[in-house]
Formats: C-alpha cells, structure tokens, sequence
C-alpha cells in the first residue's frame, strides 16, 4: 500500500505544471561609491590642501571623518546643479562647514573661499555632474 501511495504521489507531481525556477535576484554590489568618490583624486586633493590651508580644523584627519569636507562639497554643488539662489547657496556652505573645530560665520570671507573652490575642484567634475543628473531626473 505504502509503494501505491508514492507511486501516485509521483505520478501527480509529475503531470502538475512545472514550476519554473525564479532567476536569482543579483547580488547587490557590497559598496556603492560615494558621490564625491567620482571626483577626480588630483581634484579632491586639490581641494582638501586648499581648506587645510585655509583652515586646518576644515579637514579632519580622523579615518572616519576625512571624507566630510568632501561630502560636504557634494552638497553644495547638489544646491548649485540645483538652481538654488547664489545667496542660498553660500549660506548653505556657511552652515555646513561652520562647528567642529572650524569657525565659518554666515556670508563671511571664509565661506565664499570654501564655496569658490568647492566651485572650482568639485563642483566642475564632470563625472560629478553625471552623478547628480542621474539622480535628479
């Protein structure tokens, strides 16, 4: 009796529909770049000596914290690919870049210095650009 159970079992399992194996879903890349990572090196370099040399308590050299004047920058070139008024922005860059170990009061000299070379060696990276548009469609 028990082989006449199987046999059925068998025999039904075999003229049901097929279930079709779901593709694999594919495996997540383990790290996605940072938007300031497609920055050219020479320009977040370039960039990085400058607020060092502006104010070393810009750039923190802490392993954690050594990206932050970078991420930063991708914020205010995001406000800037944004529209965002020219006003807006520098108060933007002000108040990101003010506390910490560094002192950067609203429309001051030091933040149209940060906002001027975040300009010039992030903001005009292409490739940043890129990021930015593909986000922002």
């Amino acid at each position: 009796m028990l082989i006449t159970v199987l046999a059925v079992i068998t025999s039904a399992k075999d003229e049901g529909p097929t279930a079709k194996a779901s593709p694999r879903a594919k495996p997540s890349p383990t790290r996605s770049l940072e938007a300031w990572q497609h920055v050219p090196t020479a320009q977040r370099r370039a960039f990085v000596a400058y607020l060092h040399q502006l104010d070393p308590g810009l750039t923190p050299t802490s392993p954690g914290a050594k990206a932050r004047p970078l991420r930063r920058a991708v914020s205010v070139c995001w406000d800037i690919y944004g529209g965002k008024p020219a006003a807006t922005v520098l108060k933007n860059t002000a108040y990101r870049y003010n506390g910490g170990q560094a002192s950067v009061p609203d429309r001051s000299a030091k933040a149209r210095r940060i906002l001027a070379a975040a300009r010039r060696w992030i903001c005009s990276a292409k490739e940043l650009r890129a990021v930015y548009d593909a986000r922002h469609p």
